[in-house]
């Protein structure tokens, strides 16, 4: 047993509700793996049947699209990806999904054989994963409707606000973004170009809604989008997860 590895387990939201010997049984359908910052952990058509759950570092999920990279998702500690349809395909399509190691990454890969076996007797992290993936699709589904209903400044907002759900730090009036994500970065993870996130950020940020702290972090002022942007999802409540 890795005793260490347990205690990482423990930290994540998802195995927070996980009695002791959970754990234990978990670590056992558990092969770590490690990964070098900037290679490519699985790429479109490969066969996968694996889910990754991020013990340490960061992980981008991404596709190309006419040779423009989208981002999907980023996942850090206790994050999952892979195939998370697990055992039970409802049709045989090949991935088209990149994933890639942003920093060095340390993994646990689990067959989904091997975890779909796990819930059926382990109910707890059965529940734990339905609260994961109804998060996942109301995050999708935001952004969806952004891309259908909505302008590059809202588009842009809105998705820096559900990036600091999930990755930022709440300060009270504002939502700050502990890492210093590039005009490229943005681009990537709203499908718009370059130049667009660059005019729009100049624009929010002379609006108010953005601030730049000392570190080059994107702060977001909840006052300012609640009161000038009514499609802005409602940072106050946090509704993107009611």
């Amino acid at each position: 047993m890795d005793n260490d590895l347990q205690k990482r387990f423990r930290a994540f939201e998802l195995f927070k509700h996980l009695s002791d010997q959970d754990i234990v049984d978990f670590e056992r359908i558990c092969v770590t793996r490690k990964f070098n910052k900037g290679t490519t952990i699985y790429v479109p058509g490969e066969k996968r049947d694996r889910v990754f759950l991020v013990i340490s570092g960061e992980v981008k999920v991404y596709q190309i699209s006419n040779g423009k990279k989208i981002t999907i998702d980023a996942h850090r500690e206790g994050g999952l990806f892979g195939d998370l349809s697990f055992a039970h395909k409802p049709f045989d399509a090949k991935p088209t999904n990149y994933a890639e190691a942003l920093s060095d990454v340390s993994v646990c890969a689990i067959s989904s054989y091997d975890l779909t076996d796990y819930l059926k007797s382990h109910t707890r992290l059965a529940l734990g994963l339905l609260v994961n993936m109804r998060n996942r699709l109301h995050m999708a589904e935001s952004k969806i409707r952004d891309l259908a209903l909505f302008s590059a400044d809202i588009r842009i907002i809105n998705e820096l606000i559900r990036h600091s759900l999930k990755h930022g730090n709440d300060q009270g009036d504002y939502f700050e973004i502990p890492e210093r994500l590039t005009h490229q970065e943005v681009s990537e993870m709203t499908g718009l170009a370059r130049e667009t996130v660059s005019k729009v950020l100049a624009g929010l940020t002379k609006s108010g809604m953005i601030e730049l702290s000392d570190d080059k972090f994107f702060k977001l002022n909840k006052k300012k989008i609640i009161e000038d942007c009514i499609d802005c999802i409602k940072v106050a409540k946090l509704d993107i997860f009611s």
